[in-house]
């Protein structure tokens, strides 16, 4: 009886903090909200659909660069708590960040343009349109990305916070709005407002302040060393995330049809890779301390946790698929069916990602490895791809 309370102590524990943890994915509605605005272009822009994932994997991944560089740096000193007149190595990892922004930004927008050329005939107006949304897109949005990431560190270490707990979870979801509006206006304004040569002088000029920025600080131990380090994985990550561009393609129909597929669509893959990223760190933990040894009895050993994890996870999922429909004014069947394609697509990719999870940690803990180093970047890569194959699976069954 004793032991029965103290695993539902554990589960009602974990879900409370969970819960609390995975509130800000509240915030991707917007970031959906805005890209949904685009829908009554899908059918003339399919790659629309195809880009947008890419885009938020690849700013994501840069901003999280940033901010755990910038957090590490902070606390040892590295870095001063001040935007004016900090350290050399500061505006190395700020000029790191932004050429990685303009690498991923070329890759992606090829990656963006293969892809549509696989079921659409070369044009050059749409090698115009996609290298330009996608390459505009991603350098405007770093220009305000990368301040504000840099902002919320050096505040949160003024105010006596760990930055290592406060910017990421903060900069994840503000970096995926802010990539959704910049889309947003990329996309009206270089496809339906600019001429070609207004759109690429438009181009021009925010690649010269880049690398205006890039070339004072490129030989800069720390930018190499940042570069170096970054820059492949970057590109592998982005080349998975082309797979789920592909993938969210496929529900183009469907989005046209019900556009809260589309709103809820950065929430579910936000708090997927939450969901694991909790998991994964509770392991890493007990692996790391010695509470737990590298094993798949770790699921029955940790069970509560997971349970609790899953739980706050499944509900928010149901809660996004309702929001997303009364922000579309549908009526109640609608509303209900779309918080049952979120919910089971939650049920669906769950059980990949806490595989995910698992395995990671136990290969790189038995390998010497850090495990932090490795579960939650590729936990959260992966994430975004298997929640939007849930995703599809889900919306076949029940759409």
């Amino acid at each position: 009886m004793i032991s029965e309370d103290k695993q539902r102590s554990r589960i009602t524990y974990t879900a409370k903090q969970s819960l609390i943890a995975f509130l800000p994915g509240l915030g991707e509605l917007i970031a959906g909200w805005m890209i949904s605005r685009t829908v009554p272009m899908l059918d003339i822009k399919p790659w629309i659909l195809i880009a947008y994932p890419m885009l938020l994997t690849s700013r994501g991944n840069v901003a999280g660069i940033l901010s755990g560089n910038l957090s590490t740096l902070l606390n040892i000193g590295m870095v001063k708590p001040s935007l004016r007149k900090n350290t050399h190595i500061f505006y190395a990892l700020i000029s790191g960040s932004i050429f990685l922004t303009v690498i991923t930004g070329l890759v992606g927008g090829l990656l963006t343009l293969l892809s549509f050329l696989v079921i659409h005939p070369f044009s050059t107006l749409d090698f115009y349109e996609i290298m330009g949304v996608y390459l505009s897109t991603a350098i405007f949005s770093s220009f305000l990305t990368i301040p504000i990431t840099a902002l919320v560190g050096i505040s949160s270490f003024r105010l006596g916070l760990d930055p290592d707990i406060v910017v990421y979870p903060i900069m994840s979801t503000l970096t995926d709005i802010v990539v959704s509006i910049s889309y947003f206006f990329m996309i009206n304004l270089i496809v339906g407002l600019l001429n070609i040569i207004e759109g690429l002088f438009m181009l021009f000029i925010l690649l010269f302040l880049s690398l205006l920025f890039v070339f004072r600080f490129f030989k800069s131990d720390a930018f190499i060393r940042l570069v170096k380090e970054s820059c492949l994985v970057v590109i592998i990550l982005i080349l998975v995330a082309s797979l789920t561009g592909n993938i969210l393609s496929t529900l183009r129909s469907e989005i046209i049809r019900n556009p809260a597929i589309l709103i809820v669509f950065p929430a579910l893959t936000c708090t997927a890779g939450d969901i694991g990223s909790v998991i994964g760190s509770m392991m890493t933990t007990k692996l790391v301390i010695g509470f737990l040894k590298p094993g798949f009895n770790i699921i029955i050993k940790m069970f509560p946790e997971i349970l609790g994890t899953e739980i706050a996870g499944a509900i928010l999922f149901m809660i996004y698929g309702l929001i997303g429909s009364v922000t579309e004014h549908m009526g109640f069947m609608e509303t209900l069916r779309n918080a049952l394609v979120a919910l089971s697509s939650n049920i669906i990719c769950f059980p990949i990602i806490l595989l995910i999870s698992l395995v990671t940690a136990i290969l790189t803990f038995r390998r010497g490895w850090n495990p932090d180093n490795f579960v939650i970047p590729i936990e959260a890569t992966l994430a975004d791809l298997i929640t939007t194959i849930s995703l599809v699976l889900a919306c076949m069954i029940l759409l």
